[in-house]
């Protein structure tokens, strides 16, 4: 076995050797739920990272998914959708693009969420094993409604959230969690940070919007809980305020640092695995390559070869004048006239191709889990982000020194090859601090999946553990803002200030009466 190979094998034992001497919070296996909101195979990967990491540990997971394994796994319990669930994968451009526009992006995912609790809430299944089983906690998706919630309602179990992203701007103000966007970003916003009054002010109102679009969307996410719950249970909204732990998929290092309840964990990275050794092919065509190779990818949501043709040229045409070798991941098995220079692929050990020592860059639409290889590997990275959160992902990376950012609206062959060439000639500053932010990403007192044990044991183990909630879900709007203590102290500024114009008013008009007097 190659020493590669070896250190693979041996990360592999230590994080399961982690995970069986940590401190057992919870002394039973547990009994858990898992639903799965959207068939979006990023998505899936890290609920599933979650979800496996419990079973490896122990308890009994029975999760409600349209991604199944196709093998038998101990303590692990499938119920399959994937035949009423409309798939994310591999989506033409045209219409993913039209639907997850940054306007219609919540709607859109609202829309998606609710569709598949109404679907699920209406299934036999749902019902006969959520009837013959007693949970102990249910998981789910942080997504984009609060519609879910009612099943660890009904089932009067704790509930745990996970993100396959950082977190979402529309869910502050349902976890009493608000952050200043002043200095904050939001889930939308292409910078890391805003520095300047239009980037504050453009943050400031993507703040705004995304609460009140959520609020109005998720309306419906009630009369889903009440049609299939009874009439009687509390508001959609009401009830997901009773979440135990968010896990996000995020972490301060990259998404920068900001103020956090203590029931919001960070488990960024969550989905890594050692890196294996490349299959001989691919090996071979980075080890020939005199320059150096790059990597090229949009994801599994968006088909490549559906994209318009003025930007498939612009990619063809720009690779071909590079003096790097390209990995390019394409869904179809031609692409015109193939440059020498570069290898397309239906799928690639990306994983593994970006801890490749010859890989000098990833060219990516700003998926989370792409970045956050990258940035284990200490990859730089030009990005072309999409939709959803991937051009803030690609901002993050930006203002750690380690990217560029292009926008696919206006791309070019030649702004493609002139931000290339940029990146490589530069290559020694885009590495160096690619690989500090490396250094900062992977320096933890805890590993992700550490995290995920323990804080699933801590809930359980606490029933609940309601005492990490903010205090201020129990207080209502008027209070949360201090208005009550706005208008006694407007009262009490007022009634001193007509107090001392009503007396100051008395006092000079009896000095001059007495004036008046006194010259008469």
């Amino acid at each position: 076995m190659s020493l590669f190979g070896t250190r693979a094998v041996s990360s592999m034992w230590l994080l399961v050797l982690s995970l069986l001497v940590l401190p057992l919070q919870y002394t039973q296996a547990a009994q858990i739920l898992a639903l799965v909101p959207l068939a979006a195979k990023s998505h899936w990967n890290v609920l599933d990272t979650v979800l496996q990491t419990l079973v490896a540990r122990g308890h009994n997971v029975t999760v409600i998914t349209p991604f199944l394994k196709g093998r038998s796994i101990a303590n692990y319990t499938e119920v399959d959708i994937s035949h009423t669930l409309p798939s994310g994968i591999a989506m033409p451009w045209e219409n993913i693009m039209g639907e997850c526009s940054v306007a219609n992006n919540l709607p859109y995912l609202n829309g998606r969420h609710r569709f598949t609790c109404d679907i699920v809430f209406g299934l036999d299944e749902f019902w006969n094993t959520i009837r013959s089983h007693k949970f102990d906690l249910f998981i789910t998706e942080l997504l984009a409604s609060s519609c879910d919630s009612y099943v660890s309602h009904h089932l009067q179990i704790p509930q745990i959230l996970v993100t396959a992203s950082h977190m979402n701007t529309w869910y502050h103000d349902t976890f009493a969690s608000h952050t200043n966007p002043a200095y904050v970003s939001t889930f939308h916003s292409g910078f890391a940070t805003p520095s300047n009054f239009v980037q504050r002010f453009m943050n400031f109102y993507d703040y705004l919007y995304s609460h009140l679009v959520y609020k109005w969307v998720d309306r419906e996410a009630t009369k889903i809980g009440r049609k299939y719950f009874g009439p009687d249970v509390p508001d959609a909204d009401t009830v997901m305020k009773n979440t135990s732990l968010v896990f996000i998929n995020g972490h301060f290092t990259v998404d920068l640092p900001k103020p956090v309840l203590p029931n919001f964990v960070d488990i960024g990275g969550i989905h890594l695995v050692p890196p294996k050794p490349l299959p001989q092919d691919i090996k071979q065509f980075i080890d020939e390559s005199p320059n150096g190779v790059i990597y090229f990818t949009f994801g599994s949501t968006v088909k490549m070869d559906t994209a318009p043709l003025h930007i498939q040229k612009a990619f063809v045409e720009g690779l071909s004048g590079i003096s790097h070798r390209v990995l390019w991941k394409y869904e179809s098995a031609t692409l015109g006239q193939l440059p020498d220079n570069v290898m397309i692929r239906k799928w690639f050990p990306q994983r593994d191709i970006l801890n490749y020592s010859k890989v000098d860059l990833f060219i990516s639409h700003g998926g989370m889990a792409g970045v956050y290889e990258a940035i284990d590997s200490g990859i730089p990275v030009l990005g072309i982000p999409l939709f959803f959160d991937q051009k803030h992902n690609i901002a993050n990376v930006v203002h750690w020194g380690a990217g560029k950012m292009l926008d696919y609206n206006t791309l070019t062959n030649e702004t493609l090859v002139e931000a290339i060439n940029e990146m490589i000639y530069n290559r020694a500053k885009y590495r160096k601090n690619a690989m500090e932010l490396s250094k900062r990403f992977k320096d933890r007192p805890r590993t992700p999946k550490q995290e995920i044990v323990y804080w699933t044991e801590y809930v359980i183990k606490h029933k609940g553990a309601h005492h990490l909630k903010s205090a201020a879900l129990k207080l209502n709007r008027f209070q949360y803002f201090l208005l009550d203590i706005i208008f006694l102290l407007f009262f009490a500024l007022t009634t001193i200030a007509l107090f001392v114009y009503i007396a100051t008013k008395s006092i000079t008009h009896k000095l001059s009466t007495l004036s008046k007097h006194k010259r008469e």
